[in-house]
């Protein structure tokens, strides 16, 4: 036992016990170890802040670039003398216009939709007119071949027809007449026009006659009324004429 203390308490060469030796080694090592991580952390800041001095360099120098881009697109000059008010005064200028441009650019974007909607209106009314234009051309067609049978069937009421100048047909009616049967009492009808019309007739007929005779015809296009429709308002023209009693009035209705 006296030998292990002995060998305990053997002075340092500093004269210091080993215990005390120890145990100042110890701190001595703790505080190197902190040393060194303070150092590291040091260093660590150090070049976290160089990084971020760079980061920020380049930030200027974008911005720098970006001035002198807009200096050259917009026409704008930046240089040392002018505030920041000043160039956000420009600035403000400068968007000013671009908006009054994006409000003549959306006037021209509204008048374009417009002619569009014009076009589309002035398509629908042309393919109107194309569609009726075919019924009337099949029209003409069916009032021809109307015609056509009603020579068979009205001749024998004495009714003649012809072709006239400006594709109008007259319709000439005889034995009509008693006291003159080869008398001519005619009438010209246009088929030109998407509605017929009388613009010729002799002797000259009641006008609210001839319009009614007109507006049925163009409504339900009966040629066979049409024409014995005329045919009646000529006798009752013959019998205004020549004045006859009730009697003989009687006779030509019979006729009709």
């Amino acid at each position: 036992m006296a030998l292990q203390y002995e060998s305990h308490n053997q002075e340092s060469p500093f004269g210091l016990y080993g215990p005390l030796n120890e145990k100042l080694n110890f701190y001595r090592s703790k505080l190197d170890t902190w040393v060194e991580h303070q150092k590291e952390l040091a260093d660590k800041v150090a070049a976290e802040q160089k990084e971020a001095i760079a980061k920020k360099q380049a930030e200027v120098d974008h911005h720098v670039t970006s001035l002198l881009a807009l200096n050259i697109d917009e026409n704008l000059y930046v240089d040392g003398k002018e505030n920041v008010h000043d160039v956000q005064g420009r600035v403000e200028n400068e968007q000013q216009r671009v908006e009054t441009l994006q409000k003549q650019l959306d006037g021209k974007k509204q008048e374009l939709e417009e002619l569009r909607k014009e076009y589309n209106e002035f398509k629908e009314r042309a393919v109107e007119v194309r569609r009726q234009k075919q019924e009337t051309e099949m029209s003409k067609e069916t009032t021809i071949d109307d015609l056509t049978r009603g020579i068979i069937n009205y001749k024998y009421l004495g009714l003649d027809f012809e072709r006239v100048p400006d594709d109008k047909l007259r319709f000439c009616f005889t034995q009509l007449d008693p006291s003159n049967p080869s008398r001519k009492f005619w009438f010209e009808m246009d088929v030109t026009e998407l509605d017929c019309s009388i613009p010729n007739c002799e002797p000259p007929i009641r006008s609210e006659t001839r319009e009614q005779l007109v507006q049925a015809f163009n409504k339900n296009e009966d040629m066979q009324e049409f024409v014995l429709g005329m045919r009646r308002a000529f006798l009752e023209v013959l019998a205004d004429q020549v004045h006859t009693p009730p009697t003989t009035k009687q006779n030509l209705s019979i006729l009709s």
